[in-house]
């Protein structure tokens, strides 16, 4: 749609756009169903010994912040990339909201309309307030409007190609399976494009309907899968000030705002909830929330100091591609080593044994079960003058646990397999290095298909084969990479 000068804006111009907007919205409900990970289904491991590599449970992380909660004041009631903003914390005077869009009316008839004829009374209303917005105003949300339509019918047409291609391979009619990856890979990066073309609408302080519909769809989807970065953040923010109660919105906004610097925020929504709505990571999150608070403020300084040109990784997967970028001046014979395994191609087809959701996702093992030991050992570098903050997406190496001594490693016993995190773990700072962090394709990280290595497999169980690594490509390094000084043995 081109955009007219404000004069001609009227509620036939926006009807075009909300219909074409709507294709959008079914596009996006047949994305769910063939692309999420089925959660019902999820791969299990056949071994029966834990990997003699691991991080902290979150049994361990659970029970270390309680002992540090009993010893204080704080009490209990009953990822993600840090984006450089420019500010410490995102407090809510910093994130734009619309004004009050909530049409007028008794319950007992909205309860008697459609949705669609509940969301026309909605557009209505805020195409009234639009035309009390000053002309220039008017202007720049046509401007949004516009962005918004042009990317939902983008995201209308990579969808449909995606499904033609779906359905030429699963009948049999093409028997390469690419064409539909990659066609699948569009469709996810479209909906990300979307998503954030419809939280500028919303935040420009119009109060679409659509737009605001795709973004609770977003929000859902975000925690059906465990992403809480700013996007989730602003998006869950905007439909609870919308009157959005669901469950899962008040969950994802209370973590989203704990796992991106306003602790705040999230404890507040966590002491209005009941006890029977919080989950186990909710728990943790409260008890760690202002330590994880303090660890995101060094982290978004370190990333303001920070070389523009650091080493990059690109991990391509069963489900998408993402990209790590690694801490080289922070864990310089780590960062070395990561990238001479990837090189040699360690990794190449390495499944993601363990996968738990808002836990971690471990690999790096050629056996695929986390019980392959290396044949040396890289020191650690945990403790040096600057470290980087185990943040979700932050990456960093398995070590040898010490029997009987949970959350204790043997140090200096790091290898090849390698964990990212998909919550905050503020305790791993004190035994792990943090080397490296995803930087973009979170949403991929967080769609890989649940795994518990540790489970028991039921009878008759369908186990799916686990997502795994395709490849790795080094997309940045420095021409001499630091020297790693290697241990035969650990400690």
């Amino acid at each position: 749609m081109n955009c007219q000068p404000h004069s001609d804006f009227n509620s036939m111009q926006m009807k075009q756009i909300v219909d074409r907007a709507r294709y959008s919205l079914a596009a996006i409900l047949m994305v769910s169903v063939l692309c999420l990970p089925d959660w019902r289904a999820s791969a299990q491991e056949t071994a029966q010994a834990p990997p003699p590599a691991t991080l902290p449970s979150a049994e361990t992380e659970q029970a270390a912040t309680e002992q540090a909660t009993a010893s204080s004041s704080a009490s209990l009631p009953p990822t993600a990339v840090p984006p450089n903003t420019g500010t410490d914390e995102p407090a809510a005077n910093q994130v734009p909201l619309p004004g009050e869009s909530k049409f007028d009316m008794e319950q007992g008839k909205v309860d008697q309309m459609t949705q669609e004829q509940q969301m026309q009374v909605q557009l209505d209303f805020a195409l009234k307030q639009l035309k009390e917005r000053t002309p220039e105003d008017q202007e720049t949300i046509q401007k949004l409007i516009a962005a918004f339509n042009a990317e939902t019918e983008t995201l209308r047409e990579v969808t449909w190609a995606m499904r033609e291609q779906h359905t030429l391979y699963v009948n049999g009619y093409i028997d390469d399976k690419a064409p539909y990856l990659a066609a699948r890979d569009a469709v996810h990066a479209q909906m990300e494009i979307t998503f954030e073309s419809a939280l500028d609408l919303v935040t420009s302080g119009f109060g679409d309907p659509y737009a605001l519909q795709y973004i609770l769809v977003m929000v859902k989807r975000r925690y059906d899968t465990g992403l809480y970065d700013y996007k989730a953040y602003i998006g869950s923010r905007i439909l609870s000030q919308q009157r959005e109660q669901f469950v899962y919105v008040l969950l994802t906004l209370a973590r989203a705002a704990i796992y991106n610097g306003a602790p705040e925020e999230g404890k507040r929504i966590y002491q209005n909830l009941e006890e029977e709505m919080v989950e186990d990571i909710d728990r943790r999150l409260f008890a760690t929330a202002e330590t994880i608070s303090e660890q995101y403020k060094q982290e978004i300084e370190l990333i303001r100091a920070q070389a523009k040109d650091l080493p990059e990784v690109k991990i391509k997967t069963t489900r998408g591609d993402f990209t790590v970028q690694l801490f080289i001046d922070e864990a310089p014979e780590t960062v070395a080593h990561f990238i001479t395994l990837c090189e040699e191609g360690a990794y190449d087809g390495n499944d993601f044994y363990s996968v738990k959701k808002e836990e971690t996702i471990l690999t790096g093992d050629p056996a695929g079960d986390g019980s392959t030991e290396p044949d040396q050992f890289i020191p650690d570098e945990h403790e040096r003058e600057t470290t980087r903050m185990p943040l979700a997406g932050s990456l960093a190496f398995l070590k040898l646990p010490i029997p009987n001594s949970p959350g204790q490693f043997v140090k200096n016993s790091a290898g090849t397999q390698f964990a990212i995190l998909l919550a905050p773990i503020p305790s791993i700072i004190k035994a792990q290095t943090v080397f490296g962090r995803v930087v973009e394709g979170m949403e991929v990280v967080t769609s890989l298909r649940q795994v518990d290595p540790k489970k028991e497999k039921s009878k008759n169980e369908i186990s799916l084969p686990n997502d795994r690594i395709i490849s790795v490509e080094v997309i940045n390094r420095p021409e001499q990479l630091p020297k790693v000084n290697y241990l035969s043995q650990p400690g």
